[in-house]
């Protein structure tokens, strides 16, 4: 794939400026901020150029177990002074006609998709595009999991919607399991809602995906519009050995390149059919930062371009990588498969132990879910797995208390969400028999303990502690005034 705006940027890079940023080009960043510098000379060579370093938020080197990288960058090197504003040669985001409007047709080409709007701003401003584009199509009914960024985007919209969740007890040993009794509770679900947009997360958050094609007949029995949250699933494309998602049968799907893709934070896509890419064009204007990051815009061109060439080779390691990770792994511990094999879930005697001594060793994973471990495992970290199984294998567990393994069937509930205007702010201990006002619980990985409208118990409050959490302000919950 040739990449259009890093060329077209390329060829001004040393103009002189008087615009935003305010930088222009010249700033030299502390290694404790988002990148380093390297100086300028006099003569103005190297001018801005900009290093990324491996520890921080950038694109970064594979390296082969012996050292040696796979040659296929060296580093992300993008110069300080692509940092820059719509200009006369840049191109402009939210209405693109040059060098990003023909980024976005080759990304979308890549992808498989109609269109794809590229966005700076994250996945959840993706999700707000999709909700507020949908307005029209309401009421929503999500199933969860869902991110807590869906929820909030109704609330601005106060839109009529209802939740779909999963309640049994062997839920959570299922772990992000989709069982074959799902479907029949969207559809009884509809029937009951007459909802008109359904809202899916798949890959979700433990890496396992729903069926597309149960969904594809759901959508075609009911005529519904469906928003898919695909964040976790933007490396799809690039290996055969990754699951595959069908896009055409869902009106929206959000991707989240920056989350398993080397590209800087708030690097997101929204996929949309041609139906509906002019609403979401003004959607779009509407709602996405008017000054987006051309690093960040760049960062998923070269990411793109580089995984279209070298995907399947760089996955081939990967997988590999894996393999030996799980043969390397003590009796200690188990594997929890998952629909996407790069999503490696563990299931430890202690998760709190285990996270704590990894941590201490300067390892830092995704999620710790109560004992489940859950790592991203990239090109770019792969080769670090036989240190994550030392670690864990030197851990000297207490004898723990025998815990009976759940049986049952899958039970879900169907919970209508509440908005209100007004709103108080109380320490946890004052929120018990309260009416939460929006949505709270743990992050990650940010699926609701608590709904809007709901009654908020002791069981809720108490999970929170020892956690980090979402949904409160300075440590206190929003409730209905």
């Amino acid at each position: 794939m040739d990449k259009i705006l890093f060329n077209t940027l390329e060829k001004h890079q040393n103009h002189i400026s008087f615009h935003t940023p305010g930088h222009s080009g010249r700033l030299e960043l502390p290694l404790n901020l988002d990148a380093t510098m390297i100086p300028n000379s006099n003569d103005g060579s190297d001018l801005g150029l900009l290093e990324l370093p491996l520890n921080l938020d950038a694109t970064m080197v594979p390296h082969s177990n012996d050292g040696g990288d796979l040659g296929l960058f060296k580093k992300l090197e993008l110069p300080l002074n692509f940092d820059i504003t719509e200009l006369t040669y840049s191109d402009n985001l939210l209405n693109p006609t040059g060098p990003i409007k023909a980024m976005q047709e080759n990304i979308s080409e890549a992808y498989g998709v109609d269109n794809m709007f590229l966005l700076s701003s994250g996945a959840t401003t993706g999700v707000q595009i999709a909700i507020t584009s949908s307005k029209l199509k309401e009421p929503f009914l999500i199933l969860e999991p869902a991110h807590k960024s869906i929820f909030r985007s109704l609330q601005m919209i106060n839109a009529k919607a209802y939740v779909l969740k999963r309640i049994d007890d062997l839920a959570y040993h299922e772990i992000g399991i989709y069982p074959d009794k799902v479907y029949e509770e969207i559809e009884d679900a509809l029937n009951k809602t007459k909802a008109k947009t359904l809202i899916l997360t798949s890959p979700n958050y433990f890496g396992n995906i729903i069926c597309d094609e149960k969904i594809k007949r759901i959508k075609d029995k009911y005529n519904i519009n469906i928003i898919l949250d695909a964040a976790h699933g933007s490396h799809f494309p690039f290996s055969p050995k990754l699951p595959k998602l069908n896009t055409k049968i869902y009106d929206y799907v959000i991707f989240s390149m920056h989350k398993t893709l080397p590209v800087l934070t708030g690097g997101a896509g929204i996929a949309v059919k041609n139906k509906d890419k002019d609403s979401v064009k003004i959607t779009l204007q509407d709602l996405h930062s008017t000054s987006p990051s051309y690093l960040t815009l760049l960062s998923i061109e070269q990411a793109v371009s580089t995984y279209l060439e070298n995907g399947n080779t760089l996955y081939n390691k990967v997988f590999s990588d894996i393999e030996n990770f799980k043969k390397a792994l003590s009796d200690d511990y188990a594997f929890v498969e998952s629909d996407d094999k790069t999503r490696v879930v563990i299931e430890a005697p202690n998760g709190n132990i285990a996270t704590k001594k990894l941590e201490e060793n300067e390892i830092f994973i995704e999620m710790t879910y109560d004992n489940f471990l859950v790592l991203i495992v990239t090109p770019f970290n792969s080769m670090h797995l036989e240190k994550v199984s030392k670690i864990l294998n030197s851990i000297k567990y207490p004898s723990l208390p025998f815990i009976e393994k759940w049986q049952g069937k899958p039970k879900y509930d169907l919970i209508e969400l509440k908005f209100t205007n007004n709103y108080e702010m109380v320490l946890p201990k004052d929120a018990v028999g309260k009416v939460a006002y929006r949505e709270f619980g743990i992050y990650p990985p940010g699926v609701p303990l608590v709904y809007s409208g709901q009654i908020i118990t002791k069981e809720n409050i108490d999970l929170l502690e020892n956690n980090d959490v979402f949904g409160l302000i300075d440590g206190k919950i929003l409730i209905k005034k």
